[in-house]
C-alpha cells in the first residue's frame, strides 16, 4: 500500500508545468491560496497540496479549480499536462525538457513580479538559476584566467 501512495503522490512533468501555470495564474489574479479555494469552492489543504506537488486533484476538484477559481474551461489544466508530456516525449533528451522549463519559469517569474509578489518568484528563479548553472562550462585548469580576472589579480 505504501508503494501505492509514493507512485500516487508522483506528478508527471505535463502536470507539474501545469500546477506551474495555475500558479502563475492565480498570481494574475492576486489571490491568496485561501482566496482561491474559496472562490472554487475547494479545501484549502487540497489546493496547497497541489501547488506544492503533492497530488493531482480528482476530476471534480480539478473542473472547480479551473472555471470558478481560475476562470478556465473545464479540462484546460488536463489539456495542458497532456500538451506537455506529448512534446517531451517527442524530445526525450534532457536538455530540451530543461529549455521548456525555463520558458514555462521565465513566464511565471514575469507573471510575479509583474503582480510584486516577489517572494514567490524567488524560488522560481533559483530554479532557473540551478538549471543555468548546469549548462555552465567550469573553467578547467588548462584554460587562462580571462583579462579580467588577471586585472583583479593586479597582473
Amino acid at each position: 500500500m505504501r508503494i501505492l501512495a509514493c507512485i500516487a503522490k508522483t506528478l508527471t512533468a505535463g502536470q507539474r508545468a501545469a500546477v506551474r501555470a495555475a500558479i502563475a495564474r492565480r498570481g494574475e489574479l492576486e489571490l491568496t491560496q485561501k482566496q482561491l479555494a474559496q472562490a472554487a469552492g475547494i479545501s484549502e489543504r487540497a489546493l496547497q497540496n497541489f501547488e506544492a506537488y503533492k497530488s493531482w486533484p480528482n476530476p471534480m476538484t480539478l473542473s472547480q479549480l479551473e472555471r470558478l477559481g481560475l476562470g478556465w474551461a473545464s479540462g484546460h489544466l488536463a489539456e495542458l499536462a497532456a500538451q506537455h508530456d506529448e512534446a517531451a516525449e517527442a524530445q526525450p533528451d534532457d536538455l530540451s525538457a530543461q529549455v521548456m522549463e525555463l520558458e514555462t519559469l521565465t513566464e511565471e517569474i514575469a507573471a510575479d513580479l509583474r503582480a510584486g509578489k516577489h517572494a514567490r518568484a524567488r524560488p522560481k528563479m533559483q530554479r532557473a538559476q540551478e538549471i543555468l548553472d548546469q549548462w555552465a562550462e567550469p573553467p578547467t585548469p588548462e584554460q587562462p584566467p580571462d583579462v579580467e580576472e588577471r586585472q583583479r589579480a593586479g597582473g
